[in-house]
């Protein structure tokens, strides 16, 4: 539902000539990456205008299809969110939950790297 709100969106962007023309979502999304910072800014600011006017819309049908997996999984008799995901993957929750507790209890190596590699070039403050 909001994809096709979002899709019937049109503003007045900066064209790559300057021009001000009318474009459609689909046209000023792709203007994001154009060479020109101008262009860049205004089809960004056009982009922030339309997902702030649907995100209340958004969030009410995440929310929605939140709420059906949770009533499936519980008259399934699926204990965890996730369980589902695993049983169609192949791979005993215990494996992902044992992957998950590995890396999280690891996160200072990236700290740490970050912070070697900006002293290393001279960013530390």
């Amino acid at each position: 539902m909001v994809r096709e709100f979002i899709s019937k969106e049109e503003r007045e962007v900066l064209d790559e000539s300057g021009v001000r023309v009318v474009k459609p979502m689909s046209d000023f999304m792709s203007l994001l990456s154009s060479q020109k910072k101008e262009v860049r800014d205004i089809s960004a600011q056009a982009v922030n205008e339309v997902l702030a006017k649907h995100a209340d819309s958004a969030e009410y049908e995440l929310n929605s299809i939140l709420l059906d997996k949770k009533i499936d999984d519980e008259l399934r008799g699926i204990a965890r969110p996730d369980k589902s995901r695993h049983i169609s993957d192949d791979i005993d929750s215990e494996v992902v939950d044992a992957l998950l507790n590995a890396v999280s209890t690891r996160f200072n190596i990236s700290s740490r790297y970050y912070e070697l590699k900006a002293k290393v070039m001279g960013c530390q403050n």
